[in-house]
C-alpha cells in the first residue's frame, strides 16, 4: 500500500461533498503539493475562504492515525487521482475525494451496476421481490449496489451473494462502523463477495445527516436505480433524485 498520508489529510480538510477540490488538484497537482503551499499560495487558491483556512492547518495527527489504521486493517483507499477510483463518480458535481474500501471491489467499469433501494419497513411482497431482483442480478453477472440498510436494501444485497455474484454496499459511517448493527453478518459476507465503500473517515458514527449525502454515491456508481418500494418522502426517493440529476 503506498503512503496515503497526504491524500487522507487533503480529504479531511475538504470534507464530504466538496465541489471545489478537483480544480485545486488540477492547479497544484497533488495533495502533497497543496500541503507544501505557503500562505501566499493558499491565498491565491480558487476556493472558498473556509477551505483556505482548513488547508492552512498542516497537522497530520488525524491523517496519520487513519493511515495506520488502514494499513493494519487491510483497508484500501481509492483517491480521486487513482486509476482504480470508480470512473462513474468523476462526473458528479460533488464526487468523494477518496473512498475507503473493504473487500474486493468488482471492476465496475466492466460490469453492469444497478442500485437496489427501498424502505426499512418492507412488506412481505417487497422482501420477496428485493431478494429475487438481487439474486437475479448476481446470477446474471451484474453488481447490485445498495446502502445495506434494514429492509429492502439488506435483502437485495444478500441476494447476489447467494447467487454467487457480487454486491457493493455504501455506508453512511466509517468503514469500521458497520450500520445497522443487525447487519454485522451481512457486512462480513459482502466483504467476502464484493466490497464495502464509504467516504467517511474511520470512526465516523452513523449520524442521520450522513445518509442523504451518501446516496449520491449509490446512484453514481450505477447505470440505473431500482426502487422496490418506499414512501413518497423517503431516503429511497433522495437516491432517485440524485439519479435523475446524474442522468
Amino acid at each position: 500500500m503506498k503512503d496515503r498520508l497526504f491524500e487522507i489529510w487533503f480529504s479531511l480538510r475538504c470534507g464530504v461533498g466538496n465541489r471545489e477540490f478537483p480544480e485545486l488538484l488540477e492547479r497544484f497537482g497533488t495533495p502533497y503539493d497543496l500541503y507544501k503551499a505557503d500562505e501566499n499560495e493558499l491565498e491565491s487558491l480558487p476556493c472558498s475562504r473556509s477551505l483556505k483556512l482548513r488547508l492552512a492547518d498542516k497537522s497530520l495527527k488525524e491523517a496519520s492515525r487513519i493511515s495506520e489504521f488502514c494499513k493494519q486493517s487491510g483497508i484500501r483507499i481509492l483517491f480521486w487521482q487513482d486509476e482504480d477510483y470508480p470512473a462513474s463518480l468523476r462526473p458528479l458535481r460533488d464526487p468523494p475525494v477518496l473512498l475507503y474500501c473493504k473487500g474486493n471491489l468488482p471492476d465496475l467499469s466492466r460490469k453492469l451496476c444497478i442500485s437496489v433501494v427501498g424502505t426499512r419497513s418492507m412488506s412481505e411482497y417487497g422482501k420477496r421481490i428485493a431478494y429475487k431482483i438481487g439474486y437475479e442480478l448476481g446470477a446474471a453477472g451484474a453488481v447490485a449496489v445498495s446502502g445495506m440498510a434494514l429492509g429492502n436494501d439488506g435483502v437485495a444485497a444478500a441476494g447476489p451473494i447467494l447467487a454467487g455474484g457480487a454486491t457493493v454496499a455504501v455506508l453512511g459511517s466509517g468503514i469500521d462502523v458497520p450500520y445497522p448493527r443487525e447487519h454485522d453478518k451481512l457486512f462480513a459476507e459482502i466483504t467476502s463477495h464484493g466490497a464495502i465503500l464509504t467516504e467517511f473517515a474511520p470512526g465516523t458514527p452513523p449520524e442521520g445527516r450522513n445518509f442523504p449525502i451518501r446516496n449520491r454515491i449509490i446512484s453514481g456508481l450505477s447505470e440505473g436505480v431500482l426502487i422496490v418500494e418506499g414512501a413518497e418522502k423517503s431516503g429511497a426517493m433522495i437516491t432517485v433524485n440524485y439519479a435523475l440529476d446524474q442522468g
